[in-house]
């Protein structure tokens, strides 16, 4: 609730630069230009192959300041804006995946509506409208609670959850999915265990063609 009261109020204030903190007029990006020049310098393609989905890509390093205080803005600063914008930068810096439909990942409802929005879900928008890709918010979800094991089910959920959180996602419409190919869209590849969850259950419990994951940011080394 803090964040989207913070959202509201920002709302009603200049617009302050989310990387440098310097007031910001009548810029058309929501950061400053000299940052917004920092962020599209920054940008360095990165393949992301995980267990569930492949072929993806990330394209800023977090650990560069201005790269960490943008990511941090679009997740707690009730800058949705920002993710829009670096929707775009990403459209305009990778080639279009040969994919039919963009899905962000989903957030817990706790999270949704402490942040007021989900970032991924401006990060697929901003993707959206350069490439012109079908988004669609409403085929994977997050449950209300996780799955209950008991302790005969132990050893099959350390099998699934070797990459992922088992039972973290669910499949809202899986005829939808028939056939196609999925772009699974999230803020910053830290472990991969989220990606790879949701695709998990996308590979398993639907028919899609492939799931290809993309985010902005990655935590990790990756290859080039």
């Amino acid at each position: 609730m803090y964040h989207f009261l913070q959202s509201c109020f920002n709302s009603l204030l200049p617009k302050r630069c989310p990387t440098c903190s310097e007031g910001i007029v009548a810029e058309p990006t929501p950061v400053c230009s000299t940052c917004w020049a920092q962020l599209w310098t920054s940008v360095s393609p990165r393949a992301i192959n995980l267990s569930y989905a492949w072929g993806g890509t990330s394209i800023l390093p977090y650990h560069l300041p201005h790269v960490a205080n943008a990511m941090r803005s679009i997740k707690f600063g009730g800058r949705p804006d920002l993710a829009i914008a670096l929707g775009q930068l990403m459209a305009q810096t990778i080639p279009m995946p040969e994919v039919d439909v963009l899905v962000p990942l989903p957030l817990r409802a706790d999270r949704y509506y402490a942040r007021g929005y989900n970032q991924a879900e401006h990060i697929a928008l901003g993707l959206h409208r350069i490439w012109g890709t079908a988004l669609a918010t409403d085929l994977i979800r997050r449950p209300l609670t996780l799955k209950n094991f008991g302790a005969k089910g132990q050893a099959s959920r350390k099998e699934s959850d070797r990459f992922g959180i088992y039972g973290a996602y669910e499949i809202t419409n899986s005829e939808h999915l028939k056939g196609l190919r999925i772009a699974l869209v999230d803020d910053t590849l830290t472990t991969g265990s989220t990606l790879n969850a949701a695709a998990e259950v996308l590979q398993k419990k639907t028919r899609v063609a492939d799931v290809i994951p993309l985010t902005l940011a990655y935590a990790v080394r990756l290859r080039s």
